[in-house]
């Protein structure tokens, strides 16, 4: 079947716009449709993931289970619920148990026709509860909140593209061992920690830490089997938290940044 030449530059046009895309979180891969009003919709998929750079931690399976519910005006509410199971070097246990759970509505508020040159068009909000066992890296012990806006438009009878934008506004996206949670801890007033981490949109924060409190959080993260990196200015941190962690990066006053890496 031949397709029209506008149709494919309008097909690559899209290609380069999501490609910036893929790589930034959060980057949720969803269609505008809805469940028909009144029914149910279960969906059911597993996934494997071989991790890097997160020693003992070598893979990850997310058995996932979405049901999803039509109702009225071209509204879906979505429950997901991921069952988790990562795999660790031997001599470390591994973590078998619910991830993250899920809540979500989604609303087509166009559809596409073919006496339009309209995409299909649709919104959906989801929230991602701390069910997880943070402490197992089940969970990311963040409540997740991101917008993501969904357009779809037919090429042919066959052929479909789905351009996704999300916006994550609290939390990460990532379930399991796979994200990456950046936490503030200085030796700083309390008040003055919060406004840098609002800037920063940094939500784990603790102030009015001595040097011993970072080697003793340092070490904590650690002990659980996380591959952890620290930014410090390498006077009160160098012999502390930097020392455990397996990346270092020490930032002195004059701006030269110095980097080190260390595996077990």
């Amino acid at each position: 079947m031949r397709v029209p030449v506008r149709k494919l530059a309008w097909l690559f046009g899209v290609g380069c716009l999501a490609m910036p895309l893929a790589g930034q979180l959060p980057f949720y891969t969803d269609d505008p449709a809805v469940t028909e009003r009144g029914k149910f919709h279960f969906e059911f998929f597993n996934e494997l993931d071989s991790l890097q750079f997160q020693y003992p931690n070598l893979r990850q399976n997310t058995a996932n289970y979405k049901l999803n519910v039509g109702l009225p005006h071209n509204l879906e509410v979505d429950v997901d619920a991921p069952h988790l199971a990562i795999f660790r070097a031997e001599g470390t246990p591994g973590s078998v148990g619910v991830g993250d759970f899920n809540l979500g509505v989604k609303w087509e508020f166009h559809k596409e026709s073919h006496d339009s040159k309209l995409p299909a068009l649709g919104v959906s909000l989801y929230v991602e509860f701390p069910t997880g066992d943070n402490n197992q890296q089940l969970g990311s012990g963040l409540t997740d909140y991101w917008l993501n806006w969904i357009t779809q438009k037919s090429i042919t009878d066959k052929t479909r593209v789905n351009a996704n934008l999300g916006y994550l506004f609290a939390g990460n996206t990532s379930t399991g061992a796979l994200g990456i949670q950046t936490a503030l801890l200085t030796g700083d007033a309390k008040l003055v920690a919060q406004a840098i981490a609002q800037e920063l949109g940094i939500t784990d924060v603790v102030a009015d830490l001595m040097p011993d409190h970072k080697r003793d959080r340092a070490r904590a993260l650690v002990a659980q089997g996380r591959v952890v990196a620290m930014v410090g200015d390498g006077i009160n941190d160098a012999c502390t938290g930097r020392a455990l962690a397996d990346s270092g990066c020490r930032i002195p006053h004059r701006g030269r940044v110095q980097l080190k890496w260390q595996r077990p």
